[in-house]
């Protein structure tokens, strides 16, 4: 249990970063789309991003 809610904290902060760097730019809007498709898809994107800056 404490796993899985440290792994949920990580990628919840993830999004957080992504959204408060690039909030309204091509990459937030894209990793909203991802995530509502699902959220390991936007999870993927929101590491993909904060890695490349």
């Amino acid at each position: 249990m404490g796993v899985a809610l440290v792994r949920r904290n990580t990628i919840l902060s993830d999004y957080v970063a992504l959204n408060l760097k690039f909030f309204f730019l091509p990459a937030f809007l894209i990793n909203i789309c991802l995530t509502i498709l699902g959220w390991i898809p936007g999870a993927l994107h929101a590491l993909y991003v904060t890695a490349t800056i």
